[in-house]
């Protein structure tokens, strides 16, 4: 019976650890008070993508209607073969503020970024994919109202779109719980990544962030590592109400979605050692409250109770409100299937974002 004590004692400490969480890092963000810049600086859309003219169809006519003073649109083309390059010619004369730029070749993403970043000369840099959209025509002044002339970044908040079926339920899940961690570490200046689909700069902090992992030698992981760098300088702000918000197409099957994950995680081993930590405590507290309380109630049939107790309370008390923060509406069924197959995720994922290396604290 030693083994099932400890067992029930380790349930214990990942609930305790997950309301930790909830409580300080979380709830909080309920209370979403934004600072207002009035300054309107000249700003650059920076874009990249191949293959991307159906998506780019529907993005480019949005992105030019927003309602922002002064701003130009910069497409950087990796060598598409569908023609994205003459769509996009034959809209320029109709739309002067797109700037198109044609890779002679394919390089990847990070190689495209940084060309396209050389050649932009405005203030700001708004991030966003080709597979994206805004959810209004304020966009651009909503990120650029929280810009306030202390800060470097404003991280923004990207939702995927809603699908049927359980891999959508499990990635929008993830997208709002990943959403609510960076935004709470944001706030109590922790900052520790954003996302590229909706992510503005001061054009001096992306270059620095390109010199950075140029030197490191990652081939990703860009916005997180520098927003790691800015943030014990107080340099970085977040807005995530719904008008900021840039939808993202979800994928559509799970092996393209785990190969995603895959990429994204391996950068962790390169964050400081505090954030790794933190991260360990929440990922691993929240697979906890599932291996080691259903374990517990194999031995214990009533812990069975006390886990299901656990799970409504904690849904109740915080969690749904924070789903619906980011955007997710799942009742509490759906919500705990969801939970428990990305908790398998999680643990799949697991081998591939060994915590194995860190720069500094």
């Amino acid at each position: 019976m030693v083994f099932a004590d400890i067992n029930c004692l380790l349930f214990i400490g990942a609930c305790l650890a997950q309301v930790f969480f909830l409580g300080y890092f979380i709830r909080p963000l309920r209370k979403n008070t934004v600072p207002v810049s009035k300054s309107s600086p000249p700003l650059s859309i920076l874009i990249v993508g191949r293959n991307e003219r159906s998506n780019l169809e529907k993005l480019l006519p949005l992105l030019v209607n927003q309602k922002y003073p002064d701003f130009d649109i910069h497409l950087v083309d990796d060598a598409s073969e569908d023609g994205t390059a003459d769509m996009v010619r034959d809209l320029i004369p109709r739309f002067p503020s797109i700037r198109l730029q044609v890779l002679p070749r394919h390089c990847g993403k990070k190689k495209a970024l940084e060309t396209g970043l050389m050649q932009l000369d405005r203030e700001l840099v708004l991030l966003t994919d080709a597979d994206c959209l805004p959810a209004t025509d304020q966009w651009i002044s909503l990120m650029v109202e929280s810009l306030d002339p202390g800060y470097d970044v404003v991280l923004g908040y990207s939702p995927y779109e809603q699908r049927e079926g359980p891999l959508n339920q499990v990635i929008r899940l993830e997208t709002a719980y990943t959403a609510a961690l960076y935004f709470g570490f944001a706030r109590r200046n922790l900052a520790y990544m954003g996302v590229g689909r909706n992510l503005l700069y001061r054009r001096t902090a992306l270059v620095h962030a390109f010199n950075l992992n140029a030197q490191r030698g990652l081939k990703s992981g860009d916005d997180d590592l520098t927003i790691q760098e800015l943030s014990g300088q107080g340099k970085i702000n977040f807005r995530y109400d719904p008008p900021s918000w840039v939808y993202s197409l979800p994928e559509k099957n799970w092996k393209a979605w785990l190969n995603q994950k895959k990429r994204h995680v391996g950068t962790a081993r390169h964050y400081r050692l505090r954030h790794q930590a933190l991260l360990l405590m929440w990922y691993g507290s929240l697979a906890g409250t599932w291996v080691f309380g259903l374990v517990a109630a194999f031995h214990f049939p009533l812990m069975l109770l006390v886990w299901g107790g656990y799970k409504g309370v904690s849904f109740k008390w915080i969690v749904r409100s924070m789903l619906e923060l980011f955007g997710v509406s799942l009742s509490p069924s759906k919500w705990l299937g969801a939970e428990g197959l990305y908790v398998g995720v999680l643990l799949y994922l697991l081998p591939f974002s060994t915590f194995k290396k860190w720069d500094k604290w």
